[in-house]
């Protein structure tokens, strides 16, 4: 075909709602995908406010969906899509124009507030399982004698299909595995999708210990050897992880809160005031006398 016959296409800026980003290289991994796809002029990702803008050309293979599934196939959530404006297209309503953007700053604090309670909900879940592992394996061995019922429940063994385990080892991977899998999905979620594109972020390295610990005290409760108690290790780390995840979706809302003070400080209307005459000199020019 000519190029007379192609469609002419029309520059379009959007704003995605991203959340699971933890660190730089999240938004810089969002970044990269967003870059490489075909009719993206400008992409940027700001991690303090969880908000990726794409400014580019609409077309078959780039358009709003398509953006965002090239997100979300790394892993992450788009929660939230906003169409900002036609860049070709000068914006005419401003004050239509300013109350589009108090609405996506609602949207976007609405968002952060629910990833805040997610997380929130993740820590407390992950503290409750990881107090009694370490109650078991830290403070009863220190405040009770080992002769007592208690310790000599934990230090019994049960068979299994005839296969022997220690009471106490038992009882661990039993808190630990949904602790492993349930808190800490989103972790294994994110550092699975940056294995596969070979972008090895903070929850790559965190996933790497949990479950090198994880399995180490698994086959040690197997085997009935003292290395199931690696479980505390695995739990605890979870549990700090998730601590700072929640810390730091608390650092974002806050920022958020801060710029929305902002955004409300700014002028909703201005008075456009015009020399009676020509002026060359606007020096001279008192807008109160010559207006």
């Amino acid at each position: 075909h000519n190029n007379s016959d192609q469609l002419p296409t029309q520059r379009k800026t959007i704003e995605f709602t991203v959340s699971g980003m933890t660190c730089s290289m999240c938004s810089n991994a969002i970044q990269q995908a967003l870059v490489a796809t075909p009719g993206v002029v400008v992409a940027s990702v700001t991690l303090s406010t969880n908000v990726a803008r794409i400014e580019y050309d609409e077309s078959e293979i780039c358009n709003a969906q398509s953006l965002r599934e090239a997100v979300e196939d790394i892993g992450y959530d788009v929660v939230d899509v906003v169409s900002v404006a036609s860049t070709s297209e000068p914006c005419t309503e401003t004050t239509s124009a300013m109350e589009d953007a108090d609405d996506r700053l609602e949207r976007i604090i609405k968002q952060q507030a629910a990833q805040l309670r997610t997380r929130r909900r993740d820590f407390i879940l992950s503290l409750i399982g990881t107090l009694p592992i370490m109650t078991i394996t830290m403070f009863l061995p220190m405040l009770v004698e080992p002769t007592c019922g208690i310790m000599k429940f934990l230090k019994g063994s049960v068979k299994i299909m005839g296969h022997p385990f220690i009471c106490e080892s038992l009882i661990l991977w039993a808190i630990a595995t949904p602790l492993q899998f349930g808190c800490g999905f989103s972790l294994y979620k994110t550092a699975y999708y940056g294995i596969m594109r070979r972008v090895y972020g903070m929850d790559v390295l965190v996933t790497l210990g949990m479950t090198s610990s994880y399995l180490y005290a698994t086959m040690a409760t197997w085997s009935n050897e003292a290395g199931y108690r690696f479980f505390e290790t695995a739990a605890v780390l979870l549990c700090f992880v998730l601590l700072g995840k929640w810390m730091n979706a608390m650092a974002v809302c806050r920022t958020s809160d801060a710029l929305t003070s902002l955004m409300k400080l700014q002028a909703k209307s201005a008075l456009r005031v015009l020399p009676l005459e020509k002026i060359t000199d606007f020096r001279k020019w008192n807008p109160l006398v010559d207006a």
